[in-house]
């Protein structure tokens, strides 16, 4: 008899412990859900220039973001034209400072 008896002990506390593990989880999802849900309401009311606050920023940017992979193609030839319309610019001083051309040779 003194077996049962342990057993349902150790049953009964097991539940208590694990009622109050439960208890002590629930408790800190909530509090972590509203420090979360204040985080996000915080980032969403900042400030942003031209549209006035990240919640509009957002709104306006993402349906634009999701058309960039139609243009990826252009990556590459616009990447060309790019350089070949800027390289000419690019002073020799600049060029042999970063490796890409030798200096002159003076005698």
């Amino acid at each position: 008899e003194s077996v049962k008896y342990n057993s349902l002990r150790r049953l009964f506390f097991g539940l208590i412990t694990h009622s109050n593990l439960c208890l002590f989880t629930c408790i800190a999802n909530l509090n972590q859900t509203k420090m979360s849900a204040t985080l996000v309401r915080l980032i969403n009311t900042m400030p942003v220039p031209i549209f006035g606050s990240v919640r509009t920023a957002t709104a306006f940017i993402m349906p634009k973001a999701k058309t960039l992979p139609r243009f990826a193609g252009w990556a590459g030839p616009l990447g060309v034209g790019a350089l070949w319309f800027v390289w000419p610019a690019v002073d020799d001083g600049w060029q042999i400072e970063m490796g890409l051309k030798k200096a002159p040779v003076v005698v």
